[in-house]
Order: structure tokens, then sequence, then C-alpha cells
């Protein structure tokens, strides 16, 4: 990808989405000099236009903030992803974003706003059968998901809310 950039003169939205996708990849495996090094990139080369590059940029910089548990920033960044997503009607990606926030927010301590959001994640995520955003986020997602499910079949229904066989 870097030699494809290279013959079209390197353009910057293609050299940050490959960037991007490298500190990804690290994250993936564990890899966080590289994430860091990116960080430390990112910083001096923010975004100028929102496209898909830039789009994949600030996923990958939400997960990256999530793995590092910076919750302030990941909140400044996660909610105008999640409000683009949504105006954009890229609901898989929203689910996912609601996902990664509710973890996050559980994670610091607010877990009434945090099940509130993965309510409504899940709502949204049922008709399409949806999942593997709630896996992603690994056990503290699940154990969000179990503490709904036990609060028990006779509690009433919100009209966000998914049914408990989904």
């Amino acid at each position: 990808t870097r030699k494809l950039a290279e013959k079209f003169g390197d353009p910057p939205a293609a050299i940050s989405f490959i960037n991007a996708l490298e500190a990804d990849m690290a994250l993936q495996r564990g890899a966080l000099f590289i994430v860091d090094n990116w960080l430390g990139y990112r910083k001096y080369h923010p975004p100028t236009v929102i496209n898909f590059f830039s789009q994949f940029e600030q996923a990958t910089l939400v997960r990256v903030l999530a793995a590092k548990e910076d919750y302030p920033s990941l909140t400044e960044v996660i909610k105008p992803m999640l409000e683009l997503a949504l105006r954009q009607g890229r609901l898989k990606d929203a689910i996912s974003y609601e996902a990664i926030l509710a973890r996050c927010l559980f994670m610091k301590g607010e877990p009434l706003p945090a099940m509130t959001i993965l309510q409504r994640a899940l709502y949204k995520a049922e008709p399409n059968h949806f999942v593997r955003s709630f896996l992603d986020e690994g056990g503290v997602a699940i154990s969000m998901i179990k503490q709904l499910l036990a609060s028990g079949p006779d509690r009433k229904q919100g009209p966000e809310e998914c049914s408990t066989e989904y």
C-alpha cells in the first residue's frame, strides 16, 4: 500500500489511512509502542477533511483511546463520530461506537448511563442480529449484558430496549 501511495505522490489522505491501518493492526497485536508512535504523529497531522480515510483514522483513534483507558479524550472523539455515523445511516458503526462508549463509561464508574447506551445499542442491533460489536468489547460488555438479563423477565421493557430473546 505504501508503494502504491508513493507511486501517486504520497497523497496525505492515503498516508494517514496507511498509518491508521498500521496502528490498528499494532493495537490488535498489542504492539503499543507502534500505537504510541502513531498517536504522536497524529497530533501533528490531524485530519482536515471528512472522508472514508479520515473516518477510519478517527475510528482507530477511538479504539486506541479505549484501550489506553483515556476516557476524557475518548468521549471527546467518539460523540461526533457517533453523530456522524447516525446521520450517514451507518448503523453498524453507530452500534460499535455505542458499545465502546458504554463499556468505557461502565469502566469509568458511570454504570447507569453506560447501561442506557448499551440498551440503545442492543435495540438497534437486534433487527440485524449484530453481535460482533458487543463481543469485540470483551468481558466487560458481556458482563453488562448479563446484568441486563439478570434484571428479570418481569421487568417492563422500555421503548428502545431489545428483547430478552436477542
